[in-house]
């Protein structure tokens, strides 16, 4: 069961926690307000009926969406296709790369590889239960992040530039393993990034039917100044997947280089009022070159490679702006879109960003 408590505390339980739970088994993450556990029917009832507890809902068995096959690869010099379509380098002329901005990166780590080593900030590794891993001498191993990572602000190297953002720095949660996801490790994750507050949080992990859980989470991530954005997933119009499907996440679905979407991206239609269609933009996604490990070049596809590319674009205007809110930068992006023919709106929506517009629109706000 996941319990959120109203009031934040540091305490191993919920302000006031009555005595019948005190022997249950959980993992608190206060910054989030949610306590992740098991209870008997007793302490069930206790904390239902409880001051300090917001809600009791059961735990959902959440199912990570499968990332489309990454594949060695080489690359050629020059700017990577999905950086110059949502204008990135023009913004590199006028001396923004996302120097002093820090992006979290909530994924399945980061390989050490030459173009990421300098951009890697804080990392933190979690076990299935929640419980931060000691020192490692590694940033982790995982393919999918190390790809995802690349893409947000890899450092050019051998005349190659496929980093949206090459002087922007990551914070990195280890939360998922290629194959394996825990829930408690997301929600460690996400826990501690909110400790290293960055500004932006990118989150290339989506799970089926699990918003409910994610709604609180995110509003408080996004009370903290931190602009989250997600994946919309990889499972084809029809469904889409949490977090990024919430209100509170600036949700992106994968484009090809003609301005056609990439058949696997997900979309969505709810019965709200607010942000009725996900997702809310789309990006390049398809035949996307990034780091991958042990130094090498990777080519993928899907929406994974897409969010980190509108997360990359909001850490150059984040520079730009040090002092923009969370909501005016994701103000400029959903502005500066442009939906060609070729997008479907009930597949891209809005369309693809473009960089030079969005700063225009967000320096023109906070004027």
């Amino acid at each position: 069961h996941a319990f959120a408590p109203r009031h934040r505390t540091t305490s191993a339980l919920p302000l006031g926690a009555p005595e019948s739970v005190a022997d249950a088994s959980f993992v608190y993450f206060p910054r989030l307000g949610v306590v992740q556990g098991t209870v008997a029917e007793k302490g069930l009832r206790a904390l239902e009926r409880h001051r300090a507890v917001s809600n009791v809902a059961l735990a959902p068995s959440f199912f990570l969406i499968g990332a489309a096959p990454i594949s060695a690869s080489a690359i050629d010099a020059g700017i990577e296709w999905g950086v110059k379509t949502i204008g990135a380098k023009d913004l590199w002329e006028r001396g923004l790369t996302g120097a002093g901005v820090t992006v979290g990166h909530l994924d399945s780590g980061v390989a050490k590889h030459i173009a990421l080593n300098p951009a890697i900030g804080p990392f933190a590794a979690f076990d299935v239960l929640g419980r931060k891993l000691g020192p490692s001498s590694h940033y982790g191993i995982g393919g999918h992040g190390t790809h995802t990572a690349g893409i947000i602000c890899a450092r050019a190297h051998n005349n190659a530039y496929y980093g949206v953002a090459p002087g922007a720095n990551l914070c990195v949660a280890l939360a998922i393993d290629e194959g394996d996801f825990y829930r408690e490790r997301v929600l460690a994750g996400l826990e501690w990034i909110l400790l290293q507050r960055p500004r932006i949080l990118n989150m290339s992990i989506g799970v089926e039917k699990g918003a409910a859980i994610f709604a609180d989470i995110m509003k408080r991530v996004r009370a903290a100044g931190i602009l989250p954005i997600g994946a919309i997933g990889n499972v084809y119009p029809g469904p889409s997947c949490a977090p990024a499907n919430l209100t509170t996440v600036l949700s992106v679905g994968a484009c090809a280089e003609d301005q056609t979407m990439w058949p696997g991206s997900a979309s969505e239609r709810f019965d709200r009022e607010e942000r009725s269609l996900v997702p809310d933009l789309a990006a390049p996604g398809v035949a996307i070159h990034s780091c991958a490990p042990k130094g090498g070049i990777a080519l993928a596809s899907g929406t994974s490679q897409a969010a980190p590319h509108v997360a990359g674009l909001a850490a150059l205007l984040a520079q730009a702006s040090p002092k923009a809110s969370a909501g005016q930068l994701e103000d400029a992006i959903l502005l500066s879109c442009h939906r060609a023919e070729t997008l479907p709106q009930d597949r891209a929506n809005r369309g693809l960003p473009n960089a030079s517009r969005a700063l225009a629109i967000l320096l023109k706000g906070s004027a």
